[in-house]
């Protein structure tokens, strides 16, 4: 196989997991996935990790997506739903937020847990294509691409679910970095949720569900590490 798939309209990280992350304009990948995405979680007392469900290893706070975590001179800040900003790893940090969201809560970095905080794969890419092909059955809804987490965003002349095509194939991206579309993305309620100006879309998951085995975009995994950039090309390796 041969020829572009397109190439990187966006690129994201998350550097607190389940908090709204940061737009990039390059990325540096190893085989764990994005460095620094979500380096930082929040656990609750029984050690699960914050998230927007509740499940063996997660657990629901409400509210996360009103938070965001950006990197600023190489520290990640957190930023409030009233505007206020502290440091991931400022020592009160967990103090504040046990009060913001009424259960006990520490925060703790990849390095502190010696554990992974991804959900389920190192890396995960979404193509504009499948973003317009749920716009379209969802037209009253407003369907953007911070609903779905991605780090890298997709540009390409395909239409529909274009990336599930690329599954079980190696794909190389930009100068160096080459994955290999591993499975598709299957989704949960954090699709859903309302964040920034985007409302509560429960239509999301439910269409997802139906029409695509709840799922939308891909999983990787990082065979040869690489930092890519807006504008990359994306091809078959």
């Amino acid at each position: 196989m041969s020829g572009s798939l397109g190439h990187i309209a966006a690129l994201w990280r998350y550097p607190v997991k389940s908090m709204r992350g940061e737009a990039l304009q390059s990325l540096a990948v190893d085989e764990k996935g994005a460095i620094g995405d979500r380096y930082f979680a929040l656990k609750d007392s029984d050690g699960r990790l914050g998230s927007g469900k509740t499940t063996k290893r997660f657990r629901q706070i409400d509210g996360l997506l009103g938070f965001s975590a950006a990197t600023e001179n190489d520290v990640v800040v957190i930023r409030f739903p009233d505007g206020q900003v502290m440091r991931a790893d400022d020592p009160s940090l967990g103090s504040i937020l046990t009060a913001a969201c009424g259960m006990a809560i520490t925060v703790e970095s990849e390095d502190q847990d010696r554990i992974m905080h991804r959900d389920s794969a190192p890396l995960h890419l979404l193509s504009e294509a499948s973003i317009s092909w749920l716009r379209g059955r969802l037209p009253d809804v407003a369907i953007d691409v911070r609903r779905f987490r991605p780090n890298i965003v997709v540009a390409t002349e395909a239409t529909g679910l274009v990336e599930q095509e690329w599954l079980g194939h190696e794909i190389a991206i930009g100068e160096a970095l080459v994955v290999r579309a591993a499975r598709p993305t299957v989704r949960c309620v954090m699709t859903t949720l309302p964040q920034a100006e985007l409302g509560a879309a429960p239509a999301v998951l439910r269409t997802l569900t139906e029409l695509n085995a709840a799922s939308l975009g891909i999983y990787a995994e990082v065979l040869q590490p690489g930092i890519v950039r807006i504008g990359d090309e994306l091809r078959f390796a």
